[in-house]
């Protein structure tokens, strides 16, 4: 489950602050998808008592990832937490330090827009680190617009980056995606050879 890792990134960033080694975000962009991310990043912020806005900038459409879908997971969450750990606690579910941005997804998931491409662009060139056009790159896009506007001015942000650049061929080199239903044939051959 990749939310429960960004719950303990919550704390390790609680860590870092307390030790001195970044400041605490005011705003944090994330790519919203199947909100695991977003979820587990605001719990764990949550309960590490960290106070920063999450900007979860949308890759899914909404009808995949919607607020009331974000409200019902937040709770089951915390609340499936606080049933293995009594010592978890019971949080609300008003998200009030969240806000969705919908303004970068364009024609739909994984379909690369000219502002995600332009920051996939200069974050590669300015720092050589690459980020996925379907995820990491429309947040992105959101850091640069909103600074663009002046939105940024005297703010503290954290841009995360998701993308997992870890070569994974290894794994699935012995494995026949022919067992898999013919559907999802197309989304492995890539991976594949």
């Amino acid at each position: 489950m990749s939310g429960s890792r960004y719950i303990n990134a919550g704390f390790e960033m609680k860590e870092q602050i307390d030790a001195g080694l970044l400041p605490e975000p005011d705003r944090i962009y994330v790519p919203l998808g199947s909100m695991g991310t977003t979820i587990g990043l605001m719990l764990g912020l949550k309960v590490a008592g960290v106070r920063s806005r999450i900007i979860a900038v949308r890759v899914l459409e909404e009808i995949f990832a919607s607020p009331w879908q974000m409200r019902r997971r937040y709770h089951d969450t915390s609340a499936f937490l606080h049933k293995l750990d009594p010592s978890f606690p019971k949080l609300d579910s008003r998200l009030e330090d969240l806000e969705i941005r919908n303004e970068f997804l364009g024609d739909g998931y994984a379909k690369f827009t000219k502002n995600d491409v332009d920051a996939a662009r200069l974050m590669r060139d300015h720092c050589g680190i690459i980020m996925s056009g379907t995820y990491s790159a429309k947040a992105f896009a959101a850091v640069i617009d909103d600074a663009g506007k002046g939105i940024l001015k005297d703010k503290t942000i954290l841009f995360w980056n998701t993308y997992n650049s870890r070569d994974l061929l290894s794994l699935t080199a012995d494995l026949d995606y022919h067992v898999l239903p013919r559907g999802f044939h197309r989304y492995l051959l890539p991976i594949i050879l």
